[in-house]
């Protein structure tokens, strides 16, 4: 453990390993971060700000002078203040903490430090501007608050930024993700199909057969328009071409050794899928 004048330690975190060696808590502030701490925290001295970030202090000066300048040009609104005193609030209502290990001096005795955000025991707001800056990321969900509860009482407790996860989208899903989508429009269409066919035939059986026998040819025609629509009917012809100039390649097995041969569909299958075209 080091002396806590020198910093802040690492939070608690999913990722980061136990060591023996002091590790500083990460922020990488960006310009919108800057601008909203600067609004939320009302900053009054910019020095004594700065003083806590020890090791950047000149540059903790430079950059927060510039942002409130910006914001006192820019973004001067007496209605903002409603709304910064509001999240104060309920930020303070939530009763999140951070917290850490250190000593005052190499010969004193580790505590444990808890630090409520937003509530200076000193009546200053000193570390506000800082505070929002790990509040703003808790919103964003790069950080967790983890409620650790014991016997005693319970604490809500900041953790470590968590970097996200970027992947690229995995193009050989593509084709299997188009097939499921194809596969449940067509069982739809299907399903739609039958059950206006099973209202036809309950209709002839009640009519006691006295219809026009060539209106049941337009069924397919008429009624999968009416009952369907041309979008998922197009869909649906879309699936039938795949389907008739899509090869069939089979897993073969001679007794010896396996192959990969070409297969050849039905004629019936063939012929039930040229249906679906037209």
């Amino acid at each position: 453990q080091g002396s806590i004048a020198m910093g802040m330690v690492s939070f608690p975190s999913w990722e980061a390993q136990c060591k023996t060696f002091i590790t500083w808590t990460l922020i990488a502030p960006t310009r919108r971060y800057l601008v909203t701490s600067v609004l939320l925290s009302n900053l009054t001295d910019v020095a004594r700000i700065c003083a806590q970030n020890v090791q950047y202090q000149a540059k903790c000066t430079d950059f927060v002078n510039e942002t409130v300048s910006f914001v006192s040009t820019y973004l001067v609104d007496l209605v903002l203040l409603d709304l910064m005193e509001a999240a104060t609030t309920a930020i303070r209502n939530t009763r999140v903490e951070m917290i850490q290990f250190g000593q005052t001096s190499a010969d004193d005795p580790v505590e444990l430090y808890r630090y409520r955000v937003l509530e200076d025991p000193f009546g200053g707001n000193e570390f506000a501007f800082f505070s929002w800056m790990y509040l703003i990321e808790w919103t964003l969900g790069l950080r967790e608050v983890v409620s650790f509860q014991g016997d005693v009482g319970t604490m809500a407790i900041l953790t470590e930024y968590t970097a996200p996860l970027q992947q690229q989208v995995d193009g050989a899903q593509t084709p299997v993700n188009y097939s499921i989508y194809m596969r449940s429009a067509v069982w739809y269409i299907t399903l739609a199909m039958i059950a206006v066919t099973s209202l036809l035939l309950l209709y002839v059986f009640a009519s006691h057969g006295q219809i026009e026998v060539s209106n049941l040819l337009e069924l397919q025609r008429v009624g999968a328009i009416v009952w369907v629509g041309r979008p998922l009917l197009f869909l649906r012809g879309l699936t039938a071409i795949d389907l008739l100039s899509t090869a069939i390649l089979e897993l073969a097995f001679d007794g010896y050794m396996s192959t990969f041969r070409v297969g050849h569909p039905p004629w019936y299958k063939t012929v039930l899928a040229a249906n679906e075209v037209t």
